[in-house]
């Protein structure tokens, strides 16, 4: 079965709703079971506040109770209006503490065990109250006061078992109403410690969900990635291996299609070149031989304007040959084919020899050329004919792309086991966006100012092909408008001693062309 991106995302998602779904179940089930521990509590207090109102009806009818009492023993009541009050505001009283019982019993608080036992100790003696009072209002209506006076003196047994029985209550009452609220508060402790897991869940399930996609999207990208930079770099051997199979195993295998026929078709490129340069070059030195033959007047001299004409066949046959040249070389090159042949080698020799040879054109154009070279340089250990091609390739730009009273200076000095060389000019310079490609094929530098220089595009790709074959390396820094400067390195000779003849032992810095008066 094949698992897409966005099949992985979807049940990613899906999976990180249900567990959502759950904590939110959860988390709501712990907020109803709080919001039942806070109503609880809240009706613990409001119960507290009635049981301290029956405390006091207690106390008032024990008051009042006493009081009419003791008017019957002394028959103190002016009229039976009075004994009506009286016994109007004990029954009031009454009928609000059994309200307030009633309250309390039936409540969600006064269910409680604790509570309820309580409840029923206390209705017991206030009814124990409510009749002592009755028997002995009776027994002084009856006209019986002795027997009223023996009843009215069982009060204090029953006023201390009422105060048990309210004491009791009351301390059991506050000390439940206590423990909700300790239970409540630890409650909220726990729950809001839940939430904290809740959370930490569902971020750590989204972190794991998006490193998981991060990691599988990285590993099919790296590979990718990789195959294009070798692509890039004219390496068509590399393919991508996916094991997962997604939108990127497609992409993988629509890329490397791509490249095996990329590489076919450079392989055929390669080939054509090859095939058609080295057949030019046959017309091409017969045309470049009949060209010097009818320069030395063979079979006839030639007047001026004839001379003219011939001077642009020459020029362009040799123009023609160096392309052609620079096309074989780079296809051997690619194949493997170029012969490096190194050995110990005076790497300034090949420096002023290059100069020198070069000194007609940068002569035309007024160019001062410095070398720069390190006393006791160590001999190179490098193929001397490539070596004169690099340099041959990096001073004829250098000419080629500095105005007229430039100046090229070369330099060459040691670091570590290479030689550094470097060609520094004052010409136009390289703009930035074309500097990373400037040893590709065929990439040529597009001036913002017109300029007559041109090439093949070739130049630099030989370059840094034959750098490299030695083990060195090349590269280039440039600002615009200022010149440019392209830097190689190549081994030293490796035994020490070796070579010793060809030390270079000059001055410090020397001109190698005389410029012109």
């Amino acid at each position: 079965m094949r698992l897409t991106i966005g099949g992985k995302v979807l049940l990613g998602n899906l999976g990180m709703v249900a567990l959502m779904c759950a904590a939110v179940l959860w988390v709501v089930r712990d907020l109803r079971r709080m919001d039942d521990l806070v109503e609880l509590t809240v009706n613990a207090q409001e119960q507290i506040i009635r049981i301290n109102k029956i405390s006091d009806d207690v106390n008032e009818i024990l008051y009042r109770g006493g009081i009419k009492v003791s008017m019957f023993q002394v028959g103190a009541f002016a009229s039976s209006r009075d004994a009506d009050e009286m016994t109007r505001s004990l029954r009031s009283r009454r009928a609000h503490r059994d309200s307030l019982l009633a309250e309390v019993s039936r409540s969600r608080f006064g269910q409680r065990p604790a509570l309820k036992y309580g409840l029923d100790s206390l209705l017991i003696a206030c009814r124990k109250l409510d009749l002592l009072f009755e028997s002995v209002e009776l027994h002084f209506e009856r006209g019986q006061p002795g027997r009223a006076e023996r009843t009215f003196g069982q009060l204090h047994e029953v006023d201390a078992e009422l105060s048990r029985a309210m004491t009791s209550l009351q301390e059991h009452a506050q000390e439940d109403a206590n423990v909700l609220l300790a239970a409540a508060s630890r409650f909220r402790e726990h729950l809001i410690l839940r939430a904290g897991v809740v959370l930490a869940v569902l971020l750590a399930g989204m972190l794991a969900m998006v490193m998981y996609l991060n990691r599988t999207i990285k590993q099919a990208t790296a590979g990718i990635s990789n195959a294009l930079s070798a692509v890039a770099s004219g390496d068509f051997q590399q393919r991508v291996e996916l094991v997962s199979k997604d939108e990127f195993s497609e992409i993988a295998e629509g890329l490397n299609a791509t490249v095996e026929r990329l590489g076919e078709l450079d392989a055929l490129k390669a080939d054509f070149l090859s095939k058609v340069s080295h057949d030019l070059r046959t017309p091409i030195a017969a045309v470049k031989q009949a060209a010097e033959l009818l320069n030395d007047g063979i079979p006839s001299p030639l007047k001026e304007d004839q001379k003219e004409i011939l001077q642009i066949i020459r020029t362009n046959a040799k123009r023609l040959g160096n392309l052609i040249n620079d096309l074989l070389d780079t296809a051997r090159l690619e194949a493997g084919k170029l012969e490096i042949q190194p050995e110990t080698t005076d790497l300034v020799a090949i420096i002023r020899r290059v100069a020198k040879s070069i000194a007609p054109l940068s002569m035309e154009k007024r160019l001062r050329i410095t070398l720069k070279a390190a006393p006791d340089l160590p001999p190179a250990y490098a193929d001397p004919n490539r070596m004169e091609q690099v340099l041959m390739n990096l001073l004829g730009n250098a000419v080629k792309f500095t105005p007229e009273n430039g100046e090229i200076a070369l330099s060459c000095e040691q670091e570590g086991a290479f030689l550094r060389c470097s060609v520094r000019d004052t010409g136009v310079g390289i703009p930035p966006e074309d500097l990373p490609r400037i040893f590709d094929k065929f990439h040529q530098v597009r001036m913002k100012r017109a300029t007559k220089a041109k090439g093949t595009g070739l130049g630099l790709t030989i370059v840094k092909f034959l750098v490299e074959a030695h083990g060195g390396c090349v590269w280039a820094e440039s600002t615009p408008g200022q010149g440019a400067t392209f830097t190689f390195t190549v081994p030293v000779v490796d035994q020490p001693g070796e070579g010793e003849n060809v030390r270079y032992a000059g001055t410090r810095e020397e001109d190698l062309e005389v410029r012109p008066d």
